[in-house]
């Protein structure tokens, strides 16, 4: 049971991350760029900006 929620957030976090991907690419930035973007807010290294999943 524990490892279902665990795969569940796990999907819910994946999915939010990619709905973030699609918009700073819609933005005009690579993917890469916006990864690299989604990684530094997720590690809080990006000061004021949080994810809320």
């Amino acid at each position: 049971m524990a490892e279902t929620a665990h795969e569940e957030d796990v999907a819910h976090k994946k999915s939010f991350n990619l709905e973030a991907l699609s918009d700073l690419q819609a933005l005009g930035l690579s993917e890469h760029d916006a990864k690299q973007v989604i990684n530094a807010v997720y590690l809080k290294k990006v000061r004021h900006i949080s994810i809320s999943y």
